[in-house]
This record gives C-alpha cells, structure tokens and sequence, in this order.
C-alpha cells in the first residue's frame, strides 16, 4: 500500500488520532499489534482502546499523499480537525515531538515498562551484529518478496456491528472526501498503485452479474402506473401529511442512512 495520510477513529465518541506513513499497511498492522499487546506510544489511544476494545476502532486512509509531501499534509489535517486538543494526537506538530516534555516520574514508568521486553540489554542480540553471510541469506530470501502485498487483513472477518459503525461514519458528510475532488495528480497516483492488481473470484462474478433495472427506459406501463394511483388513493393520509411539511437536514439524513442500512441489510441476505 503507498504512502498517505491516515486515522483511527473512535466510533463510540467520534475522537481519533490522524498519522502519516510511507507504508500505510505496515503502520496499520504496527498500531494493531502494539495497542492488542498495550504497548502502545500514545497513552491516550491505548487507555481508548482497552475501555472501548478493537471492534470501536475503524482505521482508514483519508488521501495518498507522495513520500515528500507527507509531514505538510499531515499537519494540515491535524489543523483540520484539531486532534491535537480534542483527539488522541499527543504532539500539535506533524512528526515531532517538540514542545512534549517527559516528567522524571514519566521517564521512570517507561523504563520499568521496557524491562524484559527484549529491549536495550534484554535483547539477545544486543552488541552483536550479523555477520555477511546471514545478511546475505537473508537479502535472497526478500528479493522479489512484496511485504502484505495482496494479504494485508487477509482472512480477518469483521462482524456485522463493525460494519454497520463504518458504514454511519463514513456516510454522507461524516465521509473526509464529502464534498471533494480528488486532484488528476491523486487519481494517478491511486490508478498507478492498482496497476497489476487482480479481482477476487467473488469481484469477478459480480462483474459479470446483470442488472436489475437493465434494458428498462425508466418509464412506468399504463398498468403499473393504475396500480400506482390505486394504491394512493387507498393511503392518502401520507400525501396530506407530507404537503406542506418541511423536513429538518438532521431528519432527511437520518432517513437516507435508515434506508441504506435496510438495503444493505437485504442484500447481505440474499
């Protein structure tokens, strides 16, 4: 996966912590593994995660950004969303650690922390070096390897909850790209990045699956629009209450996502 700006999101209280990475599928499975094994940098995201656990957390990429542009875009976002008062990001400066002080007491903790975690002296490698033979070795065995290339979260199952929090905070303009464009320099970007890429056989299928509503021009027969007008008549208590009525933007959104949930609740049955 390329580089780019991401965030990990609290699904529970809407905080969430904006990050850049050269690799974003590797800081993706490096935050994993440590906030799963709470060893975690950032005190904040950890104690979030073990009150709220995994399943409140929707990591995802907000842009992909060039390696050299990386600290300046995710500056602008941590602006943007002022995360660094009110969300998880411990420094207001993207990549630094200026203006964070560590109290002696703090310093003390983290040292304790790192004690027999195979760290500094606890390592078993600590003061030795390979030797070119084992460099060597294991050079052959990365040449042509890809890291979590294709196998990134392979295999990993997320329950019906998961996505039904992904789906409300990634809707409409809790989206971070409601209302954008992509730039013809990031659509490039992302199409260069999909080069080479093969479609899962399930992908591929539903590809080749028709239409419901193909060949149909979108205007109704004269039965269907009897049936229509029948069915009317019979509920006309709908018509008179809607005439008229102003509905607020909150009740027109919550509408939207209420029927796409239903939607997307009967097709998962089929």
């Amino acid at each position: 996966m390329p580089s780019g700006i991401y965030e990990i999101v609290n699904t529970i209280n809407g905080k969430m912590y904006i990050g850049s990475a050269v690799s974003l599928s590797g800081r993706f499975r490096q935050h994993r593994f440590t906030l799963k094994n709470g060893k975690h940098g950032n005190v904040h995201l950890q104690r979030a995660w073990n009150k709220y656990g995994p399943v409140s957390f929707v990591f995802s990429v907000i842009e992909y950004v060039a390696e050299k542009d990386l600290l300046a875009r995710e500056q602008y976002w941590i602006d943007a969303y002022g995360v660094a008062s009110e969300g998880y990001n411990i420094c207001p400066i993207a990549g630094s650690n200026l203006g964070l002080r560590w109290s002696e007491e703090a310093k003390r903790k983290a040292s304790i922390a790192k004690k027999g975690t195979g760290c500094g002296e606890d390592n078993p490698f600590h003061g030795k070096k390979h030797t070119q033979e084992s460099k060597d070795k294991m050079s052959r065995a990365l040449k042509g390897h890809e890291p979590n290339s294709g196998s990134f979260e392979k295999g990993h199952v997320m329950s019906d909850e998961t996505k039904r929090k992904i789906r409300l905070k990634l809707d409409g303009e809790n989206h971070p790209m409601y209302g954008k464009h992509h730039t013809k320099e990031s659509l490039e970007k992302m199409s260069a990045a999909k080069k080479g890429q093969h479609s899962s056989p399930q992908t591929e299928f539903k590809k080749r699956l028709v239409p419901w509503n193909k060949g149909k021009t979108g205007v109704y027969s004269k039965e269907t629009l009897a049936k229509m007008a029948a069915a009317k008549k019979e509920n006309p208590s709908s018509s008179a209450f809607k005439k008229g009525h102003k509905f607020s933007r909150a009740s027109i959104d919550k509408g939207r996502r209420t029927r796409k949930e239903n939607w997307l609740r009967e097709r998962d049955k089929k």
